[in-house]
């Protein structure tokens, strides 16, 4: 075979193979763009509208987290409060739930408008019929625009305790439902000083017993609380500087000195069995001090020990003198 001829057949195959090859690469698919590629061909997806956080009802603000009162049968009470919305709105009515309105009424009980942040007063006056049951009677105070109740509510608690009043002592308490049947008993100490002592009657053993002792103290010397208290109960300063006393002032407005401690081993008993606490009177003339039984049978009434001291500090808060 000559060389001539060598030649042209070595360039058909080159041709052909290339042909072959073109065809074969013109069949290959095109290259898939990667994951991140294809993320950045992709347009982004139009974002979904937020919801809007932001409530479109006002929220009530109270100027006191709670409210409670404690009164008797035929007596009243005013209270002052205010509040505040987060929000403008119109058409307020202020309105008490059944388990409390018929202790209480409110002027004013309804608002044209109430712009935001702008504190409103209303009067709250607590009369208790003269009929009504002792007991503790829990409801709400709300403010509805329309049918709608607006939060949050103020919490009101009444409590409807019996007066006791002694004309010999000058003074008068008030006293929860203990029982069908109490008494009071007076007695008169050497140095002029008054005892009262509050009594239940047992109705199993038909006889009445001791709850707790209110002693009615003159002060001829119109000495301050803290000193007459130096002077006839803690001589050698050990519970005032125990802070086993502590200063404070009652629901009456009035200050008193009320057990906070239990009461020190060096203390002994230098006068006797301590009181629970001791209020002066606005004239300073005289101080109450108030003491549980020694028989202390209140657990029969589903009293703990420190439920009987804390219903003691109440009760000398309740203290009223004529």
């Amino acid at each position: 075979m000559s060389r001539r001829y060598s030649k042209w057949i070595l360039l058909a195959v080159a041709g052909l193979v290339v042909l072959v090859l073109t065809l074969r690469l013109g069949a290959w698919p095109l290259a898939q763009p990667s994951p991140a590629a294809s993320s950045l061909l992709t347009p982004p997806a139009s974002p979904e509208p937020q919801k809007s956080t932001t409530s479109t009802q006002p929220k009530i603000t109270w100027s006191e987290k709670q409210v409670e009162v404690i009164l008797s049968p035929a007596e009243s009470a005013p209270k002052s409060l205010t509040f505040a919305s987060s929000l403008d709105f119109t058409d307020a009515v202020i309105e008490a739930a059944p388990e409390i309105a018929g202790f209480l009424t409110i002027q004013p009980s309804t608002f044209a408008n109430v712009p935001a942040n702008q504190p409103q007063q209303v009067m709250v006056n607590f009369a208790i019929p003269s009929t009504a049951a002792l007991g503790t009677f829990e409801g709400t105070i709300r403010v509805r625009t329309g049918s709608q109740t607006l939060p949050a509510t103020l919490k009101v608690v009444v409590n409807v305790w019996a007066r006791v009043t002694n004309s010999q002592a000058g003074a008068e308490f008030k006293v929860p439902s203990l029982g069908d049947e109490t008494t009071v008993e007076m007695s008169q100490t050497a140095n002029g000083d008054l005892v009262l002592d509050f009594q239940l009657r047992d109705r199993n053993a038909g006889e009445f017993f001791s709850v707790f002792v209110l002693g009615v103290h003159n002060n001829p010397s119109h000495l301050s609380l803290r000193d007459w208290f130096e002077q006839t109960v803690d001589r050698n300063h050990i519970l005032l500087d125990t802070e086993t006393f502590r200063e404070q002032t009652l629901a009456n407005g009035l200050p008193a000195l009320l057990l906070e401690r239990p009461v020190p081993v060096e203390y002994g008993d230098q006068n006797g069995p301590v009181q629970e606490g001791f209020l002066m009177s606005p004239s300073s003339d005289r101080v109450v001090s108030i003491i549980q039984s020694q028989e202390n049978k209140l657990f029969t009434l589903g009293y703990s020990q420190e439920q009987v001291i804390e219903l003691l500090k109440v009760i000398l808060g309740t203290v009223r003198f004529q």
